[in-house]
């Protein structure tokens, strides 16, 4: 299994932060020490899209929004590759940990 990368800062809002790779290296689980934020997983391609700080902040006080509400559930951000918007997702913790990455 992966383990968190220390010393890394939150992708969203820029404070510290622990992150792993999910999904084959191909996504990123982040779980940021802001209350502002939180945990959540953002694909690559998604970062790509995601550049500007006001989205950036409302995508913050979505993950924020979630884990008060369900505790037990995470954003996901993609990228729809049909429509190439970008796609988020509130799926189960479970799910999100199941693709952790290996070594």
């Amino acid at each position: 299994m992966s383990e968190p990368e220390e010393g890394t800062t939150c992708f969203l809002c820029g404070d510290p932060a622990k992150c792993q790779k999910t999904d084959g290296h191909n996504r990123r689980l982040y779980d940021c020490s802001s209350q502002s934020c939180g945990e959540y997983e953002i694909s690559l391609a998604a970062k790509e899209r995601l550049k500007n700080p006001t989205d950036k902040a409302k995508v913050s006080a979505e993950v924020h929004c979630i884990k008060n509400q369900d505790p037990d559930k995470i954003l996901v951000i993609t990228v729809d590759p049909k429509t190439h918007d970008l796609d988020f997702k509130v799926v189960p913790r479970s799910e999100v940990y199941a693709r952790i990455s290996h070594p």
